[in-house]
C-alpha cells in the first residue's frame, strides 16, 4: 500500500508539473507546431478502429520506417514537443479508444495491444538519439501510465537483435 501511494503521489506531482490537463486540452498541431500528417511521414503509426480478439484497441508502429532525426527536424529539435505529443496520445487517443472499446465489448477495457513492425530496421537507425527518445517514451509509460499495455507484439524483427532464452 505504501508503494502504491508513493507512485500515486509521484504521478500526481508529475501531472501538475507537466500540466497534463493543458496538454490534453490542446490540439496536436499546437503541440507539434506541424500537422500530424507531417509527423506520420517520419514516424508512421496508427490506431486501428477494430479491437483485438480480447476487445482491446490496437496500436501499431512501423519502427523500421521511423526517422527520429526527421522528427526532431520537424519539431525544430525540441524533444519536449515529442514528449507532450506522446502524453497527448496517452491522454486523448488511448482514453477515447478505451471508452469506444468498452462500449463495444460491454465491459471495461483499460489495456491496449501494441504491434511493433521492425521491417527495415537497421543497426544504423539505433543511435544515441533514437535510444534517448525511446527511453523517454518508455519512462513516461512505465511511471505514469502503468498497466495500460495488455500485449506487445514484435514482427519482422531483424536478425541482429539477440534473442534471449
Amino acid at each position: 500500500m505504501a508503494e502504491a501511494l508513493k507512485l500515486v503521489k509521484l504521478t500526481t506531482t508529475w501531472r501538475r508539473e507537466k500540466n497534463v490537463r493543458a496538454i490534453r486540452e490542446n490540439d496536436p498541431f499546437d503541440i507539434l507546431k506541424s500537422s500530424e500528417d507531417e509527423m506520420l511521414c517520419f514516424y508512421p503509426k496508427t490506431y486501428f478502429p477494430t479491437p483485438d480478439l480480447e476487445g482491446r484497441p490496437i496500436y501499431a508502429e512501423k519502427g523500421g520506417l521511423s526517422d527520429i532525426e526527421g522528427v526532431l527536424m520537424l519539431v525544430d529539435g525540441n524533444m519536449d514537443r515529442m514528449v507532450d505529443y506522446h502524453i497527448y496520445g496517452n491522454e486523448v487517443y488511448m482514453r477515447n479508444l478505451f471508452a469506444a472499446m468498452s462500449a463495444r465489448a460491454g465491459r471495461p477495457v483499460h489495456t491496449i495491444t501494441t504491434i511493433m513492425d521492425m521491417e527495415g530496421m537497421s543497426m544504423k537507425m539505433i543511435g544515441a538519439l533514437t535510444r534517448n527518445y525511446i527511453a523517454a517514451m518508455i519512462g513516461i509509460d512505465k511511471e505514469h501510465y502503468p498497466e495500460t499495455l495488455g500485449k506487445m507484439i514484435f514482427v519482422n524483427v531483424p536478425g541482429f537483435f539477440a534473442m534471449g532464452e
